[in-house]
């Protein structure tokens, strides 16, 4: 694209970044990038939404249902149960899981925790299955789980995980277990 001879002032800011309409000097001086200054003036970034599910009585049938039984369930019904949580709505890109309000929670800093602190971009079926080893891992009582793609940029890809752990009576202790959920996800516009 050729600058106009005339208006070359209005077309290059001082950052360096290269604007035809003049009406878009704002969003110019904050954008780091040529990119970032698209993604400004179309507005691409789309409105966020969380919904916590919680499995209580009044909301029975619930949403995700065997989500009450997660102590319980096999590996393979635990790992299908998570498959579910991740397409339920679509574009996630923050998964809270907390089985109860445990107060002798300890931070868990296992390889399969590290292993689901990506830099690059894995299927929804993916991450599911690598929740689903956390908590399949028998030598933790892991409580609290919090997945989150912070950035999805290419080449700037980052997603990162915490979970936390109980002793075993803790974790088998009903008074204390009160599973429920928080979403993170994109809305479709």
């Amino acid at each position: 694209m050729s600058l106009p001879k005339n208006k070359l002032k209005e077309a290059i800011g001082d950052n360096g970044i290269f604007y035809k309409n003049p009406t878009h000097t704002e969003e110019a001086e904050f954008a780091s990038d040529q990119g970032s200054l698209v993604k400004a003036i179309t507005g691409a970034k789309r409105p966020k939404n969380t919904l916590l599910l919680e499995y209580t009585e009044e909301s029975m049938p619930w949403v995700l249902p065997g989500f009450s039984k997660i102590r319980d369930l096999n590996d393979e019904a635990r790992e299908g149960l998570f498959k579910s949580l991740l397409r339920y709505r679509p574009n996630t890109f923050n998964v809270h899981i907390a089985l109860g309000d445990y107060q002798n929670q300890k931070p868990l800093n296992s390889a399969k925790v590290r292993v689901l602190n990506f830099d690059e971009p894995h299927f929804h079926s993916e991450i599911a299955q690598k929740i689903a080893d956390v908590f399949n891992d028998r030598s933790y009582c892991v409580t609290e789980l919090i997945f989150t793609i912070s950035n999805v940029e290419s080449g700037n890809y980052t997603a990162s995980c915490q979970a936390y752990y109980v002793e075993q009576e803790d974790y088998d202790n009903n008074e204390l277990f009160n599973p429920a959920i928080k979403l993170g996800f994109f809305l479709n516009i």
